[in-house]
């Protein structure tokens, strides 16, 4: 029978200063320790996949002002050291019209041609995604031009990037990631971009200004969804499924010349009414912005502060 070797007792201390490492006479008695590394914790992320159900389309809704749905294309994200391609537009109250485009190889001119729209066309809102991002930048070429434009300074502005951020109009504390507008048409609409913003650099590099403007009118198109899913949502209006007399007319541009664009749009009314069936216009007492309500309603809650106020 073969007797087991003792067990072995390893104590290991901190050796008090000034101490000098024991180091064996004979190194048969040496025991020696071979410390493999601890193998990685392995961890699998697995993305959460909702669930998926047919895309719904998006209902049309009715703009309570005079709005326009704008998207900008520009080389960089400076307007200092980047040049504006082209603009975009987009009549929220008639999404049955094509996307105009705004395009001239001057680019001062395409500045003053936007100007002009946003003028002429009397414009009380422009609606945009990262909208800070492109009127910024309209705001500095309009520097750089000298090109008098008060009217950027009247208009509300309503960005889709702070709703998407924040779930509701109105200031909240706090921050979260907003996502870009690609992120939300894929998760709303199954629909991802036409070209990465390399390509489209790219296509600008190339001389390929029909691609560009391509692209840029389908992210109005997206915007304009994306806009008409928050309305329904936060403010539901009825759709717009009514006669001119309740539609606006049709956004045009004032020169036609610098304007790039599918076909004639002919002619379209010139009046719009400024009334909704089975809504009214309310002006807050708190925040003195103006918002639609069902005529029925007794309270209503501010879109600007949240507070609740009796509807006079």
């Amino acid at each position: 029978m073969v007797e087991e070797p003792p067990g072995l007792e390893i104590r290991v201390e901190k050796a008090p200063e000034g101490a000098e490492a024991f180091v064996p006479e004979d190194d048969k008695k040496a025991v020696k320790f071979i410390l493999e590394p601890e193998a990685p914790k392995v961890s699998t992320f697995v993305p959460y996949v909702p669930p998926f159900t047919p895309w719904r389309p998006v209902e049309p809704q009715m703009p309570i002002r005079r709005s326009l749905i704008i998207d900008i294309e520009t080389t960089g994200n400076q307007p200092w050291e980047s040049r504006l391609i082209c603009i975009s537009l987009m009549d929220p109250a008639d999404p049955d019209l094509d996307v105009i485009t705004i395009y001239d190889e001057e680019e001062e001119k395409t500045v003053r041609t936007f100007i002009e729209v946003l003028q002429q066309n009397g414009i009380e809102e422009v609606i945009g995604y990262n909208l800070l991002f492109d009127y910024r930048f309209i705001f500095a070429k309009c520097l750089r031009y000298r090109i008098a434009a008060p009217i950027l300074d009247e208009q509300k502005l309503y960005d889709i990037m702070e709703i998407m951020e924040k779930g509701r109009r109105g200031f909240v504390y706090g921050r979260n990631k907003p996502g870009r507008l690609e992120d939300w048409t894929k998760f709303l609409f199954g629909e991802s971009k036409l070209m990465t913003n390399r390509e489209m650099l790219q296509a600008w590099g190339e001389g390929r200004v029909d691609d560009i403007i391509k692209y840029n009118r389908d992210d109005v198109r997206k915007t304009y969804k994306l806009w008409a899913l928050a309305q329904l949502v936060l403010q539901p209006m009825p759709p717009s499924t009514e006669t001119s007399s309740h539609a606006a007319e049709a956004i045009i541009p004032a020169a036609a010349s610098p304007v790039a664009q599918p076909e004639t749009l002919g002619d379209v009314p010139t009046g719009r009414t400024s009334e909704i069936p089975g809504y009214r216009r309310v002006v807050s007492r708190h925040s003195m912005a103006e918002q639609w309500i069902p005529e029925t309603a007794k309270v209503y809650r501010d879109f600007i502060t949240g507070l609740e106020e009796e509807a006079q």
